[in-house]
């Protein structure tokens, strides 16, 4: 079963790190305008769901460090 939240963990942090540089390219990008903002929000959101998630399976200070530790080693 430990395995298996490894996995789990490892999963989200993927995912949250997919949103994220998504959402980074987007603000550096040439689109502008609404349907920026719009992109942009959406991944917020989903990062704030992702976050939940992990939150949920590792508890909020450990999710907190691990979205931490994601997002520090992204350029």
């Amino acid at each position: 079963m430990q395995s298996q939240k490894v996995s789990e963990v490892a999963r989200f942090r993927a995912e949250y790190e997919l949103e994220y540089v998504s959402a980074r390219y987007a603000m550096d990008g040439l689109s502008q305008g609404v349907a920026q903002h719009a992109f942009i929000t959406a991944k917020m959101e989903r990062m704030c769901n992702i976050h939940v998630s992990l939150a949920g399976l590792v508890g909020e200070g450990e999710a907190v460090r691990l979205v931490s530790e994601t997002v520090k080693r992204l350029p």
